[in-house]
């Protein structure tokens, strides 16, 4: 190389500013200083609520479910009560659909009362009534939650008629 050839200006690669090249990319030091303690602070007062919106769905699924089982019970019952027209068939058949919640818990109601009340292309309806305990810390609520269905019993040719709703 020749003597008289100047060598190029060092190229930096850092980004450049206005007040020259960043030391790092995080800001100046002044800007970091005492941001830890707004975060924790606005996590501490979000956390809660978003804790009670988390409960709270969990309890909507939850409720859901256990609707739809009683849904699912109360038509198998009434099945059942119209084809064989026993309240105790009535009550197995509920029992074996909920077998995840305990009998003494539900409350079962058959329309009308007694299988001698109920004659062939008469009606059966039966209703399941359940109380949730919902699972909230500090609430000491209950939900009740019923379902309720009716079937024609078997053994004419003509139709049922129309039921009136259990215990109103």
């Amino acid at each position: 190389m020749p003597p008289d050839t100047a060598l190029p200006a060092p190229v930096s690669l850092l980004p450049m500013c206005p007040m020259g090249p960043m030391k790092h990319a995080r800001g100046p030091a002044w800007a970091a200083k005492g941001r830890g303690g707004q975060a924790l602070v606005e996590f501490a007062l979000t956390l809660p609520i978003l804790l009670i919106m988390l409960v709270g769905t969990l309890e909507v699924a939850r409720a859901l479910y256990i609707q739809s089982k009683l849904a699912l019970a109360a038509e198998r019952a009434a099945r059942q009560g119209a084809l064989t027209n026993d309240d105790a068939q009535i009550y197995d058949a509920v029992s074996a659909t909920l077998s995840d919640i305990p009998l003494e818990q539900l409350r079962i109601t058959i329309c009308p009362g007694g299988a001698g009340a109920r004659a062939a292309g008469g009606y059966v309806a039966v209703q399941v009534a359940y109380d949730m305990q919902l699972a909230i810390p500090f609430l000491d609520a209950r939900l009740t939650l019923k379902s309720d269905a009716a079937r024609v019993i078997e053994g004419t040719a003509g139709g049922g008629r129309a039921y009136p709703a259990c215990g109103q």
